[in-house]
């Protein structure tokens, strides 16, 4: 089975290769966007199938959403290129844009194809589409990656959802 992996490299302004660190690996997946947050730490988004392993002190940390057609993923990564945390979201969801706010709290949007847990928690936030296509999805997480609220949006011929941002005042956009 060949392996598609996930690369963190940090460059100097003038180009120079100050580190680099295998992040990440998984039979496939999208890294779709990064962004830092107000704590300097990177926020990592994107798609997996099956599962995704993460490097983590020298051993792996695996997330999977239990289901064959793999999910979407947030990672958390120390300025040092530690593995905070990672979660995985939905079932069937593909990753789009990524915000974060300026109390630290993480929007992300994209779609889904099947009925979906959009808390990573022992809580359930369960979103089917409405059409038998792929609906959109915004979902908000702490910066500790815990579940915080989530909206979907029904298309009646499907779609996909990629922006969202944010402003000083914590109000959150989404472009869909």
């Amino acid at each position: 089975t060949s392996r598609h992996q996930l690369f963190l490299a940090r460059y100097a302004s003038d180009g120079r290769l100050l580190s680099s660190l295998s992040l990440a690996n998984s039979p496939q997946f999208r890294f779709m966007s990064m962004i830092e947050g107000p704590d300097g730490d990177l926020y990592i988004y994107g798609s997996y199938s099956t599962q995704v392993q993460f490097l983590e002190a020298n051993d792996f940390f695996r997330i999977s959403n239990g289901e064959t057609f793999g999910g979407s993923f947030i990672a958390r990564i120390s300025k040092a290129g530690e593995l905070r945390w990672a979660i995985s979201l939905g079932s069937v969801t593909v990753a789009g844009g990524i915000s974060i706010g300026p109390d630290g709290t993480i929007y992300v949007a994209g779609s889904f194809e099947e009925e979906g847990d959009f808390d990573p928690g022992t809580e359930e936030v369960i979103f089917t589409p409405d059409f038998g296509s792929s609906d959109l999805y915004l979902a908000a997480y702490s910066a500790e990656g815990n579940y915080l609220w989530s909206k979907e949006r029904s298309i009646e011929f499907g779609g996909f959802s990629s922006y969202v941002a944010t402003d000083e005042q914590d109000a959150v956009y989404w472009v869909y």
